[in-house]
């Protein structure tokens, strides 16, 4: 690689008069041809070294290494070299009278410049064909592409029709499509809706049951005993506290009069109280749904706080609701050991986190939960 660029390199500083430096990189390259030791690579050399020789005085120029250089510029066809190299052999040979050698030297020249004619010429009949071909091409080419050019347009002109009546019924059934999806949704939403608004009846229906009915049968049982223990009334008074808390449970007392925030206080305080549970709420809050999405709302944080007393294994736990412009913010967090969302909610004990999930939807919420080693927040955005 290295001889080869420096005889490349070394012919360009021949060909720019830049000798001492053509002289300097020939010296260098000297050893490293020897070294190889390939013919070609040596006659290279030689030819190389001859045309310095002759560029620095065609007159004392090493005959010898001129001839032995051209059947290897012959061979390789650098026909313009060899050309170059007669000259000099002629000239040699006339300047000593020896006319038989300079004839032949004028011969061989001759068969170059012919051989370099030849090549001439065929380049440029080559190029004339080429020329030819190419205008016979390009003629082909436009009567081609007015051919394919009327083609194309009937052919757009059907696909464009074809697109057209394709991309209507798309869109057509694309909507067709939202629609029902819509419908469906709405209808389900409203089932859901429907459905919880029920069950909280059925709920306040039970819990006025146990209040209005059971509790004072209990308190009438209490008072008629003639013999009186105290063993008679702790276990009634018992029994009663029992279907307080259930009835609480089914339905939040004086929730109607009350109202949201308030009796989110009273589960946070009842919730510390009975769980010995730190639980902080911060409700700022207009009175902006309407009752019944509410009690869907109070359902909701009273589903988080079981669960986080259930499963968190949490210290505290935190209840926020904020009213900005048309929206409700919800978010109720914890410092529990966290667990998988996307495994809890397509398992089989996910009840809580679903009810969670079907609630927000129904009052036209949104509920993300969200759960890590840290702990476990849930937010919810409803729209007014």
């Amino acid at each position: 690689m290295k001889i080869a660029l420096s005889d490349f390199k070394i012919e360009n500083l021949i060909e720019q008069n830049k000798l001492v430096e053509a002289k300097k990189i020939l010296e260098e390259l000297k050893p490293i041809v020897e070294k190889v030791n390939s013919d070609n690579w040596t006659e290279d050399y030689k030819a190389t070294l001859a045309k310095y020789e002759i560029k620095i005085n065609p007159n004392q120029s090493n005959v010898e290494v001129i001839k032995n250089a051209i059947p290897t510029l012959k061979y390789n066809e650098q026909y313009e070299k060899a050309d170059l190299f007669y000259s000099v052999l002629k000239k040699q040979a006339i300047q000593k009278n020896d006319y038989k050698n300079a004839l032949y030297y004028e011969e061989e020249k001759q068969i170059i410049a012919d051989t370099l004619g030849n090549i001439a010429t065929r380049g440029k009949i080559a190029e004339l064909e080429t020329k030819y071909e190419t205008e016979k091409k390009e003629q082909q080419i436009v009567l081609h592409k007015k051919t394919i050019t009327n083609k194309n347009t009937t052919i757009a002109l059907l696909s464009s029709l074809f697109i057209g009546l394709f991309l209507i019924v798309v869109i057509f059934i694309f909507r067709q499509k939202q629609k029902k999806l819509k419908h469906e949704k709405q209808n389900a939403q409203q089932y859901t809706k429907q459905l919880l608004e029920k069950t909280e009846e059925e709920r306040k229906r039970i819990a006025s049951d146990l209040h209005d009915s059971v509790s004072h049968e209990l308190l009438s049982l209490k008072n008629t005993f003639e013999e009186k223990t105290n063993l008679t009334n702790t276990k009634i008074d018992a029994i009663i506290n029992d279907i307080r808390i259930i009835s609480r449970n089914l339905h939040p007392v004086m929730f109607d009069k009350i109202g949201l925030k308030a009796s989110v206080e009273q589960l946070v305080e009842r919730t510390q109280s009975v769980n010995d549970f730190m639980v902080t709420a911060e409700v700022d809050y207009s009175n902006s749904l309407s009752n019944s999405d509410e009690l869907q709302l109070y359902r909701i944080i009273q589903e988080a706080l079981s669960n986080i007393i259930k499963y968190a294994n949490a210290l505290a736990a935190k209840i926020s609701i904020e009213e900005k412009n048309n929206c409700i913010f919800i978010e109720i967090k914890d410092n529990g050991k966290g667990f998988n969302v996307a495994e809890k909610l397509n398992g089989k004990n996910a009840f809580g986190l679903h009810n969670i999930i079907e609630r927000s939807r129904a009052i036209g919420g949104e509920a993300k939960i969200n759960s890590d080693s840290n702990g476990t927040v849930i937010t919810i955005e409803i729209n007014k």
